[in-house]
């Protein structure tokens, strides 16, 4: 499983191939927990794309994270990943995107 927590793009999105798992061709569209991306991300100054502004990571916010993570454990459900992140006291779902 996957638990994307950032991304380079302005959104916190990324597109994941899965292939290898389940035979789909097709992209599938994840998002980062909002909060936990606005925090540890910051707009990479001169760095426009055609889609939009990119963001870097914060070194330090990285340096001062802690996460946790509960999930099931692995079975062979590949459309169900329910899990949460608990993270400055707040539970973030996890679930990814729903695509």
């Amino acid at each position: 499983d996957l638990a994307l927590l950032a991304s380079s793009t302005g959104d916190g999105t990324c597109f994941l191939e899965t292939a290898n798992l389940d035979g789909e061709t097709n992209l599938k569209l994840r998002e980062a927990p909002e909060a936990l991306f606005n925090r540890i991300t910051r707009w990479a100054p001169g760095h426009e794309t055609e889609g939009g502004t990119l963001k870097d990571l914060k070194d330090d916010e990285i340096a001062k994270l802690a996460l946790t993570v509960r999930c099931n454990v692995p079975d062979a459900f590949l459309y169900d990943f329910n899990a949460k992140l608990q993270w400055n006291g707040e539970e973030l779902p996890l679930n990814g995107g729903s695509s």
